[in-house]
Parts: structure tokens; sequence; C-alpha cells
């Protein structure tokens, strides 16, 4: 039987900036407490639910994740 656990995980980020290869995004709205997550890692989307551009719901791997303290 194979292990169906998924290594990604779905977090709700403000976005605060984006380059061409990196989102710098908090998990509070604080800029100051604001991490750069790589593009290659990572894929988000503006939160349906909000009418805010700002507001976007990033998928990215579990590591990544715990790395930069967001779970």
């Amino acid at each position: 039987m194979s292990n169906c656990r998924s290594d990604l995980v779905d977090v709700a980020m403000t976005l605060h900036h984006q380059t061409s290869k990196a989102i710098l995004v908090s998990d509070d709205g604080e800029r100051e407490r604001a991490v750069w997550l790589p593009k290659q890692h990572v894929e988000f989307v503006s939160d349906p639910k909000t009418k805010s551009r700002a507001i976007v719901i990033v998928t990215l791997p579990e590591w990544l994740a715990v790395e930069k303290g967001l779970v």
C-alpha cells in the first residue's frame, strides 16, 4: 500500500512584493516579518474569498513552509 500523504501545503498570505524569481509574503500582513519564497518552489493565486489582490493562497512544499516558519 502506498503512502498518499501530500508534501504540499496551502497558506493564506499577504503579498507585499514580487520579482521575476521570488515573492515577498507574510502570514500576518506585516512587511517587517515577510519572507521571500522562490517562485520555482511555489504557486500562488489571489484568494477568491477576498476582493483584495494582496491576499494570496500560496501552495508550497511542506519543507519550505517549515524552513520559513510558516507552519
